[in-house]
């Protein structure tokens, strides 16, 4: 595939996922703690996993638009170092250190399990 192709098409793919993240993130959250931020990098792990252990999805030349586009569009490690941040600078440190371990670990769990289903073998009918 041609690389200005490639390019174009990580653009629009990280469109659609900062959109999409922009849509959770922006829903009300009635809790002090950032729970859309730690689902959309939830989901983000889990896709990314889940692409890497097929090769590349939908194809191995359209990989990077769903991985670095999609997938990079929609996680968010700014939201997040800032939330941790902000929450140790208010006095919360109990609170960002939680934040930091729980959304590192939920992450790595995340694309272990996008992983493991990446490799199952597709179900015939």
């Amino acid at each position: 595939m041609r690389r200005d192709l490639v390019w174009l098409l990580v653009a629009l793919g990280g469109s659609a996922g900062t959109l999409l993240r922009w849509a959770v993130i922006g829903a009300p959250d009635p809790t002090d703690w950032q729970w859309p931020v730690l689902a959309v990098n939830a989901a983000g792990a889990l896709l990314l996993g889940w692409s890497v252990a097929r090769g590349g999805w939908p194809s191995p030349d359209l990989a990077p638009a769903f991985g670095a586009g999609f997938c990079g569009g929609l996680t968010t490690m700014s939201t997040f170092a800032v939330d941790v941040a902000g929450l140790a600078r208010d006095g919360h440190a109990g609170l960002a250190a939680w934040t930091l371990v729980t959304t590192v670990g939920v992450g790595i769990g995340a694309a272990a399990i996008g992983a493991s289903l990446g490799r199952r073998p597709a179900v015939e009918r």
